[in-house]
């Protein structure tokens, strides 16, 4: 019996630690607009950061609330900045999220002003959210499975 019960705390032991170590981290993010200042903090996909048609100039993205990321920012009209946990700064219209975990990839997406609509998901740095010259709205990000 003793052999059975040590048998079964193992496996349990196991279990709880192949549930820790795969688990995905939770994100959380907010933007910041010129006309509204810091918005809501956001986890995953439990909505969006942003408010329909006014234009984002900021965003911090934490992972498990630590910066575990780095994120490139797209100025409108102005260029690529470096890559730095964060930026608060000019009128965005594209970002590029890389993690510096490799156990999971970041999936996210941006709205561009007066559209509804999100663009594609982008995955890691294989592309980037945005299309240059269209400010955005709207940013969803989660973690998915290293892709």
């Amino acid at each position: 019996m003793k052999k059975f019960v040590s048998t079964i705390l193992i496996l349990a032991i196991v279990y709880i630690l192949s549930i820790s170590v795969f688990a995905l981290p939770t994100i959380t993010y907010r933007v910041f607009t010129v006309k509204d200042g810091a918005l809501p903090i956001v986890k995953n996909l439990e909505d969006y950061a942003g408010i329909e048609n006014h234009q984002i100039n900021g965003i911090s993205i934490w992972i498990n609330d630590v910066s575990a990321l780095q994120v490139d920012t797209h100025e409108y009209n102005r260029g690529w900045l470096n890559w730095s946990n964060h930026h608060i700064g000019n009128i965005l219209d594209a970002i590029k999220l890389r993690p510096l975990d490799v156990d999971y990839s970041l999936k996210y997406r941006v709205s561009p002003i007066n559209d509804i609509n999100y663009y594609d998901w982008v995955i890691d740095t294989k592309d980037y959210a945005g299309v240059f010259g269209r400010p955005i709205d709207k940013v969803q990000i989660y973690a998915v499975p290293k892709q």
